[in-house]
């Protein structure tokens, strides 16, 4: 899931122009903290290590991530553990993906109201699986929100990778006629939940639009809702890959970014036909629209349901053991990557860690051995921008004079 490092970033659009940008504007909290995280990650506000060659060659500090799952200066290891992990707990069948659209008409009032709104799309698209699949057939479903379209846009909709069965009610995995997923009844029975769900919510407060549920039942009949139906793929392993690229890291990646000038972004992303298309926006305009897309701190935008959910477990590790697979246990973190070794350039020997030093502090051993002191070393290298992710040196060259170098390192 590597790509190609892009020399811009999201972070050096926020440095550049995020408190320009907020002025005379109001965020929600939650964004606020977002950006502010995006613009720490990998500083001295996080905190950090150092490491050192053991015979005293050469040093290296790394700066803490902000772990923050909006950031994409530091999830692209998150979302290479998401995606390893979910394909370890894949069943051995096939899969359909499914994406349920909320109708056009929220759009608009999407972001006065994210969870509600959120909350409606999961509830309607989980209630309408569970009358197309035949009845007491428990099948694996995972659930993921997408707030964005090509363009990020606000476009809410929650995309489906479903098992092409399930257990029946004795027990054994069957699979089920794929013609219960036409596009035809899945948005008839689609659009029933969510009309049904809808009312419910509007009589526990919710307002949209100031209109009635009969004004909304006939705006939304009017037009109808739409749905998406795959075909069977014959493994869910690229709908995987695919969700995983949107489980963190922001509704656009660093990778995407072609070039900044002159108050336009110019971007790169997959139409529905799979071709790679540039564009470009305005730069304001492209800040707006990355916000919108930052979830509520704590919701979860990922829903596991019927096999795939954690209260299913038993049923699960049988539904494995019919499809001849062993049973499932939780990947440790690093173990699908291959972790670099890091060592020292000088006597290649491997560094060993010295030191951990706390949020916007300085490592001891780095002043013990420089000659600067704790100002001076702030105002030098702990405030300079330009060191992202780290610093590195070597003892002989501190000792002629020679500046710290910044790393090329992620923690």
């Amino acid at each position: 899931m590597s790509a190609k490092k892009s020399k811009y970033s999201i972070r050096k659009i926020f440095e550049d122009e995020f408190e320009r940008f907020r002025q005379n504007k109001s965020f929600p909290l939650h964004v606020l903290k977002a950006v502010q995280a995006i613009l720490d990650c990998r500083t001295p506000v996080y905190g950090g290590h150092m490491y050192g060659c053991p015979d005293d060659h050469f040093s290296l500090i790394l700066f803490n991530s902000c772990k923050k799952r909006n950031c994409p200066t530091c999830q692209s290891a998150e979302i290479e553990y998401w995606n390893h992990v979910q394909k370890k707990r894949l069943l051995n069948t096939g899969h359909y993906q499914i994406v349920f659209k909320q109708p056009d008409l929220f759009h608009s009032v999407f972001l006065s109201n994210y969870k509600e709104y959120a909350n409606l799309l999961f509830e309607a698209s989980r209630d309408a699986l569970k009358e197309l699949l035949p009845s007491k057939m428990k099948a694996g479903v995972i659930l993921q929100l997408h707030t964005h379209g090509n363009n990020n846009e606000i476009h809410p909709h929650v995309h489906c990778a479903i098992t092409d069965g399930g257990m029946n009610e004795y027990g054994k995995y069957e699979r089920f006629d794929g013609s219960l997923l036409s596009v035809e009844r899945v948005e008839q029975i689609y659009q029933k939940h969510y009309l049904k769900i809808l009312s419910k919510k509007l009589d526990k407060g919710l307002i949209i639009h100031n209109s009635s549920l009969e004004e909304l039942t006939e705006r939304i009949s009017e037009k109808g809702v739409s749905v998406f139906v795959s075909n069977r793929y014959d493994s869910g392993s690229w709908l995987i890959t695919y969700l995983a690229r949107n489980s963190r890291g922001g509704s656009i990646k660093d990778n995407q970014l072609l070039y900044v000038k002159d108050g336009v972004v110019g971007y790169r992303y997959q139409n529905s036909e799979k071709k790679t298309v540039e564009a470009e926006m305005k730069l304001d305009t492209f800040i707006q629209r990355y916000l919108y897309h930052i979830p509520p701190d704590r919701y979860n935008t990922v829903r596991y349901c019927g096999l795939y959910a954690t209260g299913c477990v038993e049923e699960y590790q049988k539904m494995r053991k019919q499809l001849n697979q062993e049973p499932y246990s939780k990947p440790e973190k690093g173990e699908h990557i291959e972790k670099e070794l890091l060592e020292c350039p000088v006597c290649k020997k491997k560094l060993i860690h010295q030191e951990t030093f706390e949020r916007n502090s300085i490592p001891f051993q780095l002043l013990k051995n420089m000659k600067f002191n704790a100002s001076e070393i702030s105002s030098k290298y702990w405030q300079n921008p330009e060191q992202r992710v780290g610093l590195k040196f070597h003892w002989s060259e501190i000792k002629r004079g020679s500046p710290l170098k910044a790393a090329n390192y992620c923690e």
